[in-house]
């Protein structure tokens, strides 16, 4: 995982500013986000899915029930450069970051193992979320109150600094967009469209003290006022 050739591979996939719903043979359901790319690999003894980057909001149930070529009931796993995410049935978010991922649950237990093999697992439970690496090293926490907010076409900003808020509307435009040290740390909170960047910056510049400078309309940063 983690983007290169790989994803060339990916039974599921999403361009810049799109979303896509898929609903999986055992009844789960993906809901993948902008510039997206992940494999289904189901076989007798897990449903498994790869994240290769973007991130995926998961909403999966028990196993169906065992047959003929499943003797148990098979765990769903989410795996990323960084390790995997196993569990029973759930809702949880997970994005693929450079060097990181980021596992947010909204309902059910998880078990996390990192990629190392002498990192422990780690049970995570609703409203917590992990950033970790390949060693198991990273912040444990709450979970962003809107996780999972952009399935809906949302970006929800609590308190948030401007400068990732332009990172998280960056992922959804096409072209350059980005944020002047000089005003990366203001603060910002509302609830704003994905589907129209524009309009969003347009609500920053009538909200906070800064403007937007414009090299072509793909080269975009936001500068003091």
């Amino acid at each position: 995982p983690e983007g290169g050739w790989a994803t060339l591979a990916a039974t599921h996939r999403t361009g810049v500013g799109e979303r896509q719903r898929a609903v999986l043979a055992d009844g789960s359901v993906l809901q993948l986000d902008t510039a997206t790319a992940l494999s289904t690999r189901f076989d007798v003894q897990r449903r498994c899915v790869v994240l290769w980057s973007g991130a995926v909001l998961v909403d999966c149930g028990p196993d169906p029930g065992p047959d003929s070529n499943s003797p148990s009931p098979r765990p769903f796993v989410v795996r990323t450069a960084q390790g995997e995410i196993h569990t029973p049935g759930g809702r949880f978010v997970v994005q693929q970051r450079s060097g990181h991922t980021l596992v947010q649950v909204l309902q059910g237990w998880l078990q996390v193992q990192p990629k190392a093999a002498a990192s422990p697992t780690r049970r995570l439970g609703p409203g917590q979320q992990w950033q970790f690496d390949a060693e198991g090293q990273g912040p444990l926490g709450a979970a962003d109150g809107g996780a999972g907010a952009w399935a809906d076409g949302l970006l929800v900003a609590r308190d948030l600094p401007l400068a990732e808020l332009v990172a998280a509307l960056a992922r959804y435009r096409h072209g350059w967009l980005r944020c002047d040290p000089a005003v990366a740390a203001l603060r910002i909170s509302g609830v704003f469209p994905l589907d129209d960047p524009e309009r969003v910056l347009a609500a920053v510049q009538r909200t906070l003290p800064v403007r937007t400078q414009a090299l072509t309309r793909w080269w975009v940063t936001l500068v003091p006022r």
